[in-house]
């Protein structure tokens, strides 16, 4: 093999390295909640960034789901309506406004990693 073609399959597999090292961070990116009151299938109230723009996709078993200072302003509403939610985990710990979350019917929310709770939250019909 000659040293041209070495060099053009190693960057071809550094090239390969990046994009796949890429698409994985950006899927388990976090997704925090802004916007207040809302449902949880609304892209309109996940975001990427902490008081971030929203718009990113709801979260999915790759995603840590974030409530924190800039998720509410005044005491908040999380509506869910789906059967079973599943996050990389979730973390309530800088929350400072009450949230309640409320389900339409029963709802499990599986989460694969860590759960940080916090006194701010009240769930009804919701199984963690």
């Amino acid at each position: 093999m000659t040293k041209n073609k070495a060099r053009s399959r190693f960057s071809i597999s550094l090239v390969i390295l990046f994009i796949v090292l890429s698409i994985s961070s950006v899927l388990a990116q976090d997704r925090y909640w802004v916007g207040g009151t809302g449902s949880w299938n609304d892209t309109a109230h996940w975001s990427t960034t902490s008081g971030g723009p929203s718009g990113a996709s709801v979260p999915t078993s790759a995603n840590t789901v974030i409530f924190d200072a800039a998720s509410f302003s005044a005491l908040g509403t999380v509506n869910m309506s789906t059967g079973t939610c599943e996050t990389a985990g979730i973390d309530f710990s800088t929350l400072d406004e009450e949230i309640n979350i409320i389900p339409s019917s029963i709802v499990n929310i599986d989460v694969a990693g860590d759960y940080i709770g916090n006194d701010m939250v009240d769930f009804f019909n919701v199984f963690i």
